[in-house]
């Protein structure tokens, strides 16, 4: 999935349109997979960044979207953008507009959310997702009376892994935010319980905004 380019008239649009990219993943998968996922389903979102999509997977479809990636999650952005429309919904309903140089997708949501007092943090699984993890799955399936250790093994040398790796060209704090997944037998249950893993490929020069998803039945 490419962007098309904006004349300079355009400008508003063009500045927004990679900023909202993660509102048209949304589209997609509510479209896609709308009747295979029902709330509570696991979704593993890879190299999910921020984590933009799986809070709104999380409170806009109940479904348990949980980050994978090695960078901290941040959604402080979001949250305030949701605290400002609610607080000016007047604005929201003018945003919510389709078509339009002022359109906000957020703002086209907020019906769905308006119920929601306490919002949910997704889960962050701060690894990366490499040959090690799915070798790691693998010999967990192949061979239970093992699996204990062997992803004992796996998780802790990944974690120390994860917060070595510099994907920005500099390494993320080494803090702890609450929704990340510490626990080495959660983080394994969760991934079992995958329904669906989605990846955006938006930081491969040859696929800009390419983005894949895998059903697991």
């Amino acid at each position: 999935m490419t962007t098309p380019k904006a004349d300079e008239g355009e400008a508003s649009c063009r500045a927004t349109s990679r900023k909202n990219r993660v509102y048209i993943l949304r589209d997609f998968l509510e479209s896609a997979y709308g009747d295979y996922l029902v709330p509570g389903d696991v979704v593993l979102d890879i190299a999910g960044v921020k984590g933009d999509l799986s809070w709104l997977l999380r409170n806009i479809h109940g479904v348990d979207s949980v980050v994978v990636d090695p960078r901290v999650t941040r959604h402080e952005h979001i949250l305030r953008s949701v605290e400002y429309l609610r607080r000016y919904p007047k604005e929201a309903l003018e945003r919510a507009v389709s078509g339009l140089p002022s359109h906000q997708p957020l703002a086209a949501l907020m019906p769905r959310c308006q119920h929601i007092s306490d919002f949910q943090i997704p889960q962050h699984l701060r690894i990366l997702v490499d040959d090690d993890l799915v070798n790691a799955i693998r010999n967990v399936r192949g061979n239970e009376d093992s699996c204990p250790i062997v992803w004992e093994e796996y998780w802790a040398a990944a974690t120390r892994k994860a917060l070595e790796t510099n994907t920005q060209g500099y390494r993320e704090a080494r803090r702890r935010t609450k929704q990340q997944i510490v626990d080495a037998d959660e983080a394994l249950q969760i991934i079992l319980q995958t329904r669906l893993v989605f990846l955006v490929a938006s930081s491969l020069p040859s696929s800009p905004g390419a983005f894949s998803t895998t059903a697991v039945q």
